[in-house]
């Protein structure tokens, strides 16, 4: 697993015509960073 990240942002949407149909996406566009937390370090090795 990677790093968390939390961040502060606002959602976004943002539509776009395709031969006369509306499509979009919603997105959230980055305003900062509020927390980051190192991926779990975990151990590989087995016992037998």
């Amino acid at each position: 697993m990677g790093t968390e990240v939390k961040v502060t942002g606002k959602v976004r949407y943002q539509s776009i015509l395709l031969d006369g149909k509306e499509s979009g996406t919603v997105y959230v566009e980055q305003q900062g960073v509020v927390e980051v937390i190192p991926a779990a370090k975990t151990s590989l090795s087995s016992t037998s």
